[in-house]
């Protein structure tokens, strides 16, 4: 049962966790982003009740087509690129958390993403109870300290 390597303390475990918790919601905002490009066929439809446009989708004026055709994709395109930035820098933290680098990098940023209610919230205040704590603080300071 021993594997020659010391068991890790409860911060370590914590840490782990919290890092694994960090993909998991970068991989729950790249699946919100995915979900934009698949129902953008329904938000056209949604913003044709928005318009209260009683006609049919090829006797629409001009200018809602344009909005729906030109604009429409800009917008979904642009909300799906924010969601998969959010994730992509949402993992980076978590990799830096596991790497035991960053600490006041990360407390700044968990203290912004406190704003994603309700996941992002909730995640945020438990890292920020477990990074606050002397003892990761001093993980932190003594990974930084040896070379990698």
């Amino acid at each position: 049962m021993s594997s020659g390597s010391p068991p890790k303390s409860q911060d370590e475990q914590h840490l782990d966790l919290i890092v694994i918790l960090h993909y998991v919601v970068a991989g729950m905002f790249v699946m919100s982003g995915l979900s934009l490009v698949f129902a953008i066929g329904m938000i056209k439809q949604l913003f044709l009740v928005i318009l209260k446009v009683g006609y049919d989708i090829d006797d629409l004026p001009p200018e809602a087509n344009e909005v729906l055709d030109q604009k429409m994709p800009i917008v979904v395109g642009s909300f799906v690129a924010l969601c998969w930035v959010h994730a992509g820098v949402v993992a980076w933290f978590g990799k830096k958390i596991a790497r035991r680098q960053y600490r006041r990098l990360c407390l700044v940023f968990e203290v912004l993403h406190c704003i994603a209610i309700p996941v992002g919230t909730a995640l945020s205040i438990l890292t920020i109870l477990a990074l606050r704590r002397p003892s990761v603080k001093a993980m932190f300071e003594t990974a930084a300290k040896s070379p990698t």
